[in-house]
C-alpha cells in the first residue's frame, strides 16, 4: 500500500516516478497539484508507451524526462499532450534500460538531493511467482537465473542490479540512500533499509 501511504501523507519533497507508475499515481491522488516537485522518467526505445501518459489537465505541471533513445512518436505525444517534457542527454543513459536507475541518478546528479528513499526497486522475482517461466530445477533456470536469499533474479534483473551497484560508485559519498521497497534484492552497505511509513 505504498501509493496509499504516500497519497495520505503531507510529504513536501521531490517525487521521482517511472513512466509505468504515472497512471497509478494519478489514480491514487498523487498529483502535481498536491506534490509540487513532480518528475516522471521514460527512456524506452523499443516501444511507444503513450498509454503510460494519459491526457490530463495537470500535464503541464508534470516534468517528463526522456532519453536520446526514446521513440520520437512518444516525444511527439508528450508535447501534444502538454507535458513539460525535456531530453536528458547524460551519456550513461545510453547503457541502461532501468528507469528506476535513471530517476535515482537524476535525483543526485541534477537535483542534487542529499537523501533518496526508494519504493518498488526490488530487481527480483518472488519464489513461486507467476512470472517465473521455468522450474527452479530446469537447466535454463540453473544456467540463467540467480538467487539472493529467497529472491530470484532473472537475467534482466541481474543486469539492472549490477548497473545499479556500478552507478552507486558515481553517487556522492554524502548521499543518503534508503530502500523502502520492503523486499527484493537491492542490497548494499550504502543502502539503509526502512519501512516506507
Amino acid at each position: 500500500n505504498h501509493l496509499e501511504l504516500l497519497s495520505r501523507s503531507d510529504y513536501g519533497g521531490v517525487l521521482l516516478i517511472t513512466d509505468r507508475m504515472l497512471r497509478p499515481c494519478l489514480n491514487s491522488g498523487i498529483t502535481p497539484d498536491r506534490f509540487k516537485e513532480y518528475h516522471v522518467f521514460t527512456l524506452e526505445d523499443m516501444f511507444v508507451l503513450t498509454d503510460y501518459f494519459p491526457q490530463t489537465k495537470q500535464a503541464n505541471k508534470i516534468r517528463v524526462h526522456y532519453s536520446e533513445r526514446t521513440k520520437p512518436l512518444l516525444v511527439e505525444h508528450l508535447r501534444k499532450s502538454s507535458y513539460n517534457a525535456s531530453c536528458d542527454h547524460w551519456e550513461y543513459l545510453k547503457v541502461t534500460s532501468n528507469l528506476g536507475l535513471m530517476a535515482f541518478c537524476y535525483g543526485w546528479r541534477v537535483l542534487q538531493l542529499n537523501e533518496i528513499a526508494m519504493i518498488g526497486m526490488d530487481h527480483s522475482l518472488y519464489p513461486n511467482s507467476e512470472n517465473l517461466p521455468f522450474s527452479e530445477n530446469s537447466e535454463c533456470f540453473i544456467n540463467c537465473y540467480k538467487k539472493i536469499g529467497q529472491m530470484i533474479l532473472a537475467p534482466n534483473h541481474q543486469l539492472w542490479l549490477e548497473l545499479f551497484l556500478d552507478f552507486l560508485e558515481l553517487a556522492p559519498a554524502s548521499l543518503k540512500i534508503i530502500n523502502c521497497t520492503e523486499g527484493g534484492a537491492l542490497q548494499h552497505k550504502r543502502i539503509k533499509e526502512m519501512e516506507f511509513k
